[in-house]
This record gives structure tokens, sequence and C-alpha cells, in this order.
């Protein structure tokens, strides 16, 4: 109660995120929307945590593609991997199960770059 009446809110500890917590969580915001995510914003995140020039997968596509799972949602015509990565229409339906493969590649091709 002390810091709601001291500082307006109860805030108290802030804790930051590592890359790949905030990879994933840009990816699972990101694929909700109509847009999804583009190349030009994985690679501004990747750039602003000075990550991109030493990451093997620079591009969202490669690690999708690096992925069986992911290749047979592609397949399915569930992803679109044409400027980034997006959901089709089919696929929003069936996002929940998908994101969990997308986030195992997603660890699977960057852990080693992002300790």
């Amino acid at each position: 109660m002390f810091e709601v009446e001291r500082d307006g809110h109860g805030t108290r500890k802030i804790t930051k995120l590592n890359l790949l917590t905030i990879l994933q969580e840009l990816i699972g915001t990101s694929l909700r929307t109509d847009v999804g995510i583009t190349n030009d914003l994985w690679i501004e995140t990747l750039e602003r945590h000075g990550k991109c020039e030493n990451i093997k997968f620079c591009f969202l596509q490669d690690i999708i593609l690096s992925d069986q799972k992911c290749q047979e949602f592609m397949s399915d015509g569930l992803l679109d991997i044409s400027n980034g990565l997006k959901m089709t229409s089919k696929g929003l339906i069936l996002l929940d199960h998908i994101l969990p493969y997308i986030f195992i590649s997603l660890e699977k091709n960057l852990s080693i770059f992002l300790e």
C-alpha cells in the first residue's frame, strides 16, 4: 500500500526479460493480428539487442522452415511466410495449437546465440 500512496501504483519490482522471451512475446502477439510479424520488425528487434550479426537464422522464415511440423502447417495453408510470418485465416483458428511448435523451433535455433 505504501507504493500506491507514494507512487500511484503498486509496482515494486521490474524484471528485465531475456531476448528469447521477448521474441516469443513478439511472435505470440503479432500472430494474433492480420499483419503478423514482418521481416523488418523481426530484424529490428534482433538488432536492437545486438544479436542479428551473430545469429545464423536472422530471418524468421529460416526458423520456420527448419522445423518439420512448421513446414506441415505451411503445407496445410495455416502459416504464411511471404513477408515474415503470419497466420492465414484458416490458421488463426488453430494459433494456440501452433504457437508451441513455433516457440520450440525458435528456441532450438536461437538458444545458443542468446545466452
